[in-house]
């Protein structure tokens, strides 16, 4: 089958680990795929191809010139997908705006079978209505999720269509993984002090991701543990620095906590989690995290709010540890128990990576794709 992945993101924003390994399990169940998206970085397989249709969508233009850019580069994926006599396009979507129905009716009247993985079934940045979700999810052949939680949530919007909608789990990041290197060079590769424990906040910084929490259990955490840091490594999105800062100010913590401002390039993302005691997801809201994958493929031991998503993968004191969202005592208390049984952390990392090695493997992923795909294209 001929496939058009569309998927706008890529290296611009740490999607490119997600996107390349699902190509080549595609790749490898027999799939023809393309892969049409903005920024291709570094990390691209020999046998992937790819084109940089969204290339500049990002960035400081005019939101109005963005969008335009946005339509056209929807446009001329679509085709070219139809050029080169794709039968489906596969579409990877974080909001339910005007340009990604505009992308599905695209794809309709060129021909094309629509199928869509949503990875937020609704932005948390800001509010969108019903009908609009409802919408866009009603008009597309097949709907893809990452867990049980999710699909409940979407079977809300689009009662009676179940049938459309498939639960395919998100990847690990293990061949990804450079070879392992020592805590101590790690984190000398990173300028970060040695004997400190290191607490990793990793990621896109956005509101609902919680780092006000995490550094609010910093605060508590010192009052045991003095030397420990919170190393926040990451871009903000919609949100503002100031906050953060005005709040460590106010918890008198300037000296446990580590900033690294921006997008992780690939070349360091090793260094990160093998510089780091665990990491911490402190999330409000959350489908499914890609970050929690990575953390797990990395054998680094998690600490995750319990929200649903987060427990459908990580097995509280089996494979991560879960603590109540927004309660940053707790958290503290749970930081401090892997700071202090150095052996209990260690457990806990390996039975992550065996997790998602087993549960989270792409061969499989990409059979249960392909699967949907033939079943979309009414071939099973």
């Amino acid at each position: 089958m001929n496939i058009a992945m569309i998927e706008p993101v890529c290296a611009y924003g740490g999607m490119d680990y997600y996107d390349y390994a699902l190509c080549k399990s595609l790749l490898k169940a027999g799939q023809h795929v393309k892969l049409y998206t903005s920024d291709a970085g570094p990390i691209v397989p020999d046998n992937i191809d790819v084109s940089e249709t969204f290339k500049g969508v990002f960035g400081s233009n005019a939101r109005i010139l963005r969008a335009f850019q946005y339509i056209l580069a929807f446009r001329k994926s679509i085709a070219d997908a139809s050029r080169r006599q794709a039968k489906l396009a596969h579409f990877h979507f974080f909001d339910s705006r005007p340009i990604e129905k505009l992308a599905v009716w695209f794809a309709n009247r060129w021909g094309l079978k629509t199928i869509a993985t949503i990875h937020d079934i609704e932005p948390f940045h800001t509010i969108r209505s019903w009908k609009s979700i409802s919408w866009l999810l009603s008009h597309l052949d097949g709907i893809i999720v990452h867990n049980e939680m999710s699909k409940i949530e979407i079977s809300k919007f689009i009662p009676g269509q179940l049938h459309n909608i498939r639960v395919i789990p998100h990847g690990n990041y293990i061949h990804y993984i450079g070879k392992k290197i020592e805590r101590r060079s790690a984190r000398n590769n990173l300028n970060l002090p040695e004997g400190c424990p290191l607490i990793l906040f990793f990621g896109q910084i956005k509101k609902v991701k919680g780092l006000d929490i995490a550094i609010r259990a910093i605060a508590v955490l010192r009052k045991t543990v003095p030397d420990a840091r919170l190393l926040i490594a990451g871009r903000l999105w919609k949100d503002e620095h100031a906050n953060y800062k005005a709040l460590v100010k106010e918890m008198g913590i300037e000296d446990n906590i580590i900033w690294h401002h921006g997008y992780i390039p690939q070349d360091k993302v090793d260094s990160y989690y093998y510089a780091s005691d665990a990491i911490v997801l402190p999330y409000r809201r959350i489908y499914q995290s890609g970050v929690l994958l990575m953390a797990m493929s990395y054998g680094i031991p998690v600490i995750a709010s319990d929200l649903p998503g987060m427990k459908e993968v990580v097995k509280n004191e089996e494979n991560g540890l879960l603590f109540p969202v927004d309660d940053h005592e707790i958290l503290a208390r749970t930081m401090a128990r892997l700071i202090n049984n150095v052996s209990f952390a260690k457990r806990l990392g390996q039975k992550g990576q065996d997790y998602v090695r087993i549960y989270h493997d792409w061969d499989t992923i990409g059979m249960k794709t392909t699967n949907f795909y033939k079943q979309v294209m009414g071939d099973k």
